[in-house]
């Protein structure tokens, strides 16, 4: 489990302090064969990364999911 966090933060736009949390599960199928599946922005928090300002801004991640498989032969 994570959380990314930061307070108030004005830039043209003022925006509210965040948090953002994500979690992630793993499983060894057998020594050859892992997978992970990591779950990020996990209440779909709507949020700036870069808020407005002078050039650009950049909205942070949707909620989303990604399934990692590894392996090793």
């Amino acid at each position: 489990c994570g959380m990314l966090a930061q307070t108030q933060i004005s830039r043209g736009v003022t925006q509210g302090g965040y948090a953002i949390f994500n979690a992630q599960i793993a499983y060894r199928f057998n020594k050859h064969v892992d997978a992970s599946l990591q779950l990020n922005n996990i209440f779909n928090r709507d949020y700036y990364v870069r808020p407005p300002g002078n050039f650009f801004s950049v909205f942070g991640d949707k909620r989303n999911v990604m399934l990692t498989v590894r392996s090793d032969f």
